[in-house]
């Protein structure tokens, strides 16, 4: 996972000056790390890239009709595997939104069906997972306003919390980084295991 936001970006917005160096390691050693793990939990998007399998049930809310939803944004599909047996290629589906990465699902083509026999852990997709290579901007403002409020309220207990074993946001977290957040449409309702 990639740092969300940088040093120099947290300190400008602490006031901190370029020469004092004194919180440089806490801020980006701990700080900013768990800002950008807060930030991935909550929107359940990996931002960056990550090569990795993801394994999605054949019920909803992933199997829909002919369409197939990711819990996550896949920018590449390498193999996509359905029950351990049958490999689906680009001939009987279609990724979607098309042609424009990243995807948010997989749409059967006409005439097509899925072939499916057990319905837990019925699709295997490896692929690359993520937004690309850059961090987009108002992401980046959301991290460097949380990594600032983390700093701001360090010697509080408890800031980093998990929810169904996912790290998210504190509720009393700035709003500006709930709204940039859900302005941009990054939260997504499944994540990768």
């Amino acid at each position: 996972m990639p740092d969300l936001t940088t040093l120099a970006n947290v300190k400008q917005l602490i006031g901190i000056d370029d020469d004092d160096t004194g919180d440089d390691v806490l801020i980006q050693n701990q700080l900013i790390p768990a800002a950008s793990l807060m930030i991935e939990g909550y929107c359940k998007t990996v931002f960056g890239t990550l090569q990795t399998t993801i394994q999605l049930d054949a019920m909803r809310p992933y199997l829909y009709g002919n369409r197939l939803y990711f819990r996550t944004n896949v920018l590449q599909i390498d193999n996509f595997v359905v029950n351990a047996q049958t490999t689906l290629t680009s001939a009987v589906f279609d990724l979607l939104p098309y042609r424009t990465p990243p995807y948010d699902s997989a749409r059967l083509k006409s005439g097509q069906s899925w072939q499916v026999t057990d319905v837990l852990g019925a699709f295997v997709i490896t692929g690359t997972l993520g937004t690309g290579a850059t961090v987009p901007a108002d992401v980046q403002l959301a991290a460097t306003e949380l990594t600032k409020w983390l700093y701001d309220t360090r010697d509080n207990k408890g800031a980093i919390f998990t929810g169904d074993g996912v790290t998210t946001i504190p509720k009393n977290a700035p709003s500006i980084v709930f709204n940039t957040l859900d302005t941009g449409r990054y939260v997504k309702d499944y994540f990768y295991a």
